[in-house]
């Protein structure tokens, strides 16, 4: 597997890949959400989510909290349900926040990664 950090270069591509899916109408109304999903994506606050009395859920990420002085210090992001916990999605009714772009960018960059690997 890619033992080196991660250039910044996937993640900023990942990113542009990511908003060029979405819908004209959301992509209108992220005000500044990717950036700051780019930016926790770059610095590795997305994780994998594991709950040790469930089964393996690959759609699961934990992304750590921009304010690491107050809980929760992270929030769950389910990509096959497209939710958050956060409360930018939960109370504000906004379809992407930063960690469910930033989840879905460290997956593009993965998948970007395996295939660059098997060239």
């Amino acid at each position: 597997m890619f033992q080196e950090p991660i250039p910044n270069y996937f993640f900023e591509r990942a990113a542009q890949a990511v908003i060029a899916n979405l819908p004209e109408q959301v992509r209108s109304r992220l005000n500044g959400r990717l950036e700051r999903g780019l930016a926790l994506a770059i610095k590795g606050a997305v994780k994998p989510y594991t709950d040790l009395s469930q089964p393996h859920q690959p759609d699961l990420f934990q992304v750590r909290s921009s304010n690491q002085f107050y809980p929760p210090f992270f929030y769950i992001v389910d990509l096959e349900e497209s939710t958050c916990e956060c409360p930018d999605f939960q109370e504000n009714g906004f379809d992407f926040c930063k960690h469910l772009l930033a989840s879905l960018i460290v997956v593009s960059v993965k998948s970007e990664l395996i295939h660059f690997q098997a060239d």
